[in-house]
């Protein structure tokens, strides 16, 4: 529980002083994480003991459990802020559906699985698929790709509990990509899915979905060119996150 939540639920057994120490530190968070008692008491000009008092009502051991909480919460909004701040520097170059990915989940599941298993359904994600390898690697995240339905078939053979699916996608509607999709889900097999914003088979069938939305540019011939780029935004946004994950196991 956070210490807003902790001086909202004791409320009633607050003081005027107690409020004010309690502003005092509110507005000055990171200084009080790292302030000593007799600092912190002299800054709210009260007595040390009137500081550990004030901490036992809000239901803390102590002066130690306090500074603990404000600098786990510290440390949390540094982390939040530096997050915000990438997903804005990355805002020019994609659109909202990746910076409003919730990697938390998807975190969990890569730290967890046993082996995991990345599939391509075309040449074009068999970059995406490239670069995703690449920069877990630096996480030490190892993932075994699979290169062609064949070899994916005699995988589905040997499927253990622990494993973990990843399938990029264009569509998402393939029927090699669906196929795949039904038979993990017949065994329950955990599979993130990456592939265009849209209520597609793979979406339903998967655990998780990191949604990308593939920009149409317009060129000198007589075709459209889709740009791929967010496919390789997504996978350093991801990579950054998991690392960020990882430190704060």
């Amino acid at each position: 529980m956070t210490l807003e939540k902790l001086i909202n639920t004791h409320a009633e057994y607050l003081n005027d002083t107690d409020l004010y120490i309690w502003k005092y530190i509110a507005a000055h968070k990171r200084e009080c994480s790292r302030m000593s008692i007799e600092e912190m008491a002299q800054v709210c000009n009260v007595s040390k003991t009137t500081i550990i008092r004030f901490a036992k009502k809000i239901a803390l051991t102590g002066f130690s459990h306090l500074k603990i909480k404000l600098q786990d919460e510290t440390s949390r909004n540094r982390s939040q802020q530096e997050n915000l701040s990438v997903k804005r520097r990355l805002s020019c170059y994609i659109d909202e559906n990746i910076t409003e990915v919730d990697f938390d989940k998807i975190n969990k599941m890569i730290h967890d699985a046993r082996r995991i298993f990345i599939y391509a359904s075309g040449h074009v994600q068999q970059n995406a698929v490239n670069e995703i390898i690449r920069l877990f690697t630096y996480a030490d995240v190892h993932m075994f790709e699979i290169k062609g339905y064949d070899e994916c078939d005699i995988i589905m053979k040997n499927i253990q509990k622990g494993d973990l699916f990843i399938i990029v996608s264009l569509s998402g509607e393939t029927k090699r990509v669906v196929d795949i999709a039904q038979r993990l889900h017949m065994y329950k097999i955990p599979l993130i899915s990456i592939a265009r914003l849209k209520n597609t088979p793979l979406a339903q069938l998967s655990n998780e979905n990191i949604y990308i939305s593939p920009l149409v540019l317009p060129t000198g011939l007589s075709t459209e060119y889709t740009s791929m780029a967010g496919f390789f935004v997504m996978a350093e946004l991801w990579f950054i996150s998991y690392t960020k994950y990882c430190t704060g196991l």
